[in-house]
């Protein structure tokens, strides 16, 4: 900094204001030291700056999986909003696995984060809380009922009623739903579970339409494109007959096209299907599939929000927050105009 302020022959202070966006300069004496730390290669150094401030301008995502679509385009979307804020993002994969959400924790985000947004998935929230030692943390789709933690929820049970009720208004009756776990059962109204709060949307479309929920409308199916295309098969071959499809992910529904296709399936003439999250792959399959989209602007706006708001304020005695983010229909061509 000192080798910077002499060349652009100001004090070392006004090199940090620059630097760092505080303080009132000059348009041109901005110009002039951002040119010479350009023409220095000057690098902030975080290990210093953390030393100082206790601060090092890094948060932490934490994803399931980051090769999915979805968790691609929340990560580009998360890092955006990073950015808007002065922040570096720094994508993490769990695997769903206890163990790597316990490194990531303990070795990631204790050491080089500020805090970290995590899709809760193997360890429970209070875990998650004790084992970050006072370093914010996030949740997304938090499974615990009375998390010590602030999270946010994407609308599943919102947006599952929304496109069975969707499915039941172009005269789907016999609708089954790919995702669900063999644990749903029985429905728990109060629970925060992803899975759970997709069969209670389903649930709550159809009995407010008066139609019959079955059981066998529920189908195990993993969450790729490839388990939800094995899935959709054992079905057709077992004779299994239905007119509407609903998946819990949009990964799943292009799986679930695939196999309709290959069966000789016409879609959305014999078989009406709609995905969820409102990835773009959406709009290049055979045909367009009809998508119940949720807004990942704001859910990452929304968690880097508050994730910033812990940071700054960390004893701010602020009661943990809890946010279920916006959804909207997407109609395209795997459903029949209503």
């Amino acid at each position: 900094m000192k080798d910077v302020a002499r060349e652009a022959n100001v004090t070392t202070a006004t090199v940090s204001y620059v630097l760092n966006g505080t303080g009132s300069v000059g348009a041109g004496t901005r110009a002039r030291v951002l040119d010479a730390a350009k023409r220095l290669n000057y690098t902030k150094n975080l290990a210093a700056m953390k030393l100082r401030s206790g601060k090092n301008g890094i948060i932490g995502l934490a994803l399931y999986d980051v090769g999915m679509p979805y968790a691609a385009e929340l990560s580009k979307t998360a890092s955006i909003e990073a950015l808007r804020h002065g922040l570096q993002l720094l994508v993490q994969q769990t695997s769903s696995s206890k163990a790597e959400e316990r490194s990531i924790i303990e070795t990631i985000t204790n050491q080089f984060c500020d805090g970290m947004i995590m899709m809760a998935g193997a360890l429970p929230s209070e875990e998650i809380h004790t084992l970050s030692r006072g370093k914010p943390v996030v949740l997304i789709d938090d499974h615990s009922p009375d998390s010590p933690l602030d999270s946010i929820f994407t609308p599943c049970r919102e947006g599952a009623k929304t496109a069975i009720s969707r499915l039941i208004a172009e005269g789907r009756r016999n609708i089954v739903m790919l995702g669900v776990h063999a644990t749903t059962f029985p429905l728990d109204e109060q629970s925060t579970r992803a899975t759970v709060r997709y069969t209670l949307g389903y649930r709550d479309a159809m009995e407010e339409a008066g139609l019959t929920v079955a059981p066998d409308n529920f189908v195990i199916c993993g969450w790729t494109s490839r388990e939800a295309y094995e899935a959709t098969a054992r079905l057709l071959e077992t004779g299994r007959r239905f007119d509407g499809v609903f998946c819990m992910s949009d990964s799943m529904a292009i799986g679930a096209l695939s196999a309709l296709n290959d069966h000789g399936v016409r879609v959305p003439e014999e078989v009406s299907l709609i995905g969820f999250d409102g990835i773009d792959e959406g709009n290049y399959t055979t045909p367009k599939l009809t998508t119940v989209a949720t807004d990942t602007r704001q859910l990452a706006g929304t968690a880097v929000t508050m994730l910033l708001d812990r940071i700054e304020r960390p004893d701010s005695g602020k009661p943990p927050q809890r946010v279920t983010i916006g959804h909207r229909l997407i109609e395209r061509g795997t459903t029949l105009p209503v």
